[in-house]
């Protein structure tokens, strides 16, 4: 009897260690089909939603760009704006120049330079709190006679430039226009 008690533990055994090794086998070809076909197809569909995502931010920043740009264009070209540049208009600003004109065109920084690179007047306010903010650290790092803002300095009629430009506040979109 005892012989046949060992035989038999025996093949159980051998029956378990065989079920071990096919559930272990069975776990590493899992793993590997897994990890070539799957996350491969899952970091090829990540990276096409990073781009699309990119492309999304781009158009957003493309369009908030030429806002920006229909909104100075128009400052720019208006005659009573060119006075005040000018030195021939003092009153504008007290005017026209206010946070409520910045928060009526959604804009949180608006400034105007001579053609010289030098700040006329400057007006900055917190895009969460609407609290008014000292434009100074902008305009510094903004030097506008350097590129790409050199290039307005000239006559005739210089190309808008327009981007994200980092600074001591951020990264601002920025659109800057000559004047007439």
């Amino acid at each position: 009897k005892m012989n046949r008690l060992s035989g038999s533990t025996s093949v159980t055994r051998h029956v378990l260690g065989m079920l071990a090794f096919i559930c272990a086998l069975y776990v590493v070809l899992a793993f590997v089909i897994l990890r070539f076909s799957v996350y491969t197809s899952f970091a090829g569909l990540e990276a096409e939603m990073v781009t699309e995502d990119a492309r999304r931010v781009r158009r957003i920043l493309a369009g908030e760009l030429e806002s920006l740009q229909h909104i100075n264009q128009e400052w720019s070209a208006w005659d009573d704006t060119y006075e005040y540049v000018s030195g021939r208009n003092p009153e504008y600003a007290d005017d026209y120049l206010i946070n409520d004109t910045l928060e009526s065109s959604n804009v949180d920084v608006m400034a105007l330079w001579r053609r010289d690179g030098s700040p006329i007047w400057a007006s900055m306010i917190d895009a969460e709190t609407r609290e008014v903010l000292d434009p100074a650290p902008l305009l510094t790092a903004l030097d506008m006679t350097r590129p790409p803002f050199d290039s307005l300095g000239g006559g005739g009629a210089a190309r808008p430039v327009s981007g994200v430009v980092s600074g001591p506040y951020g990264a601002p979109l920025i659109v800057a226009t000559a004047g007439p």
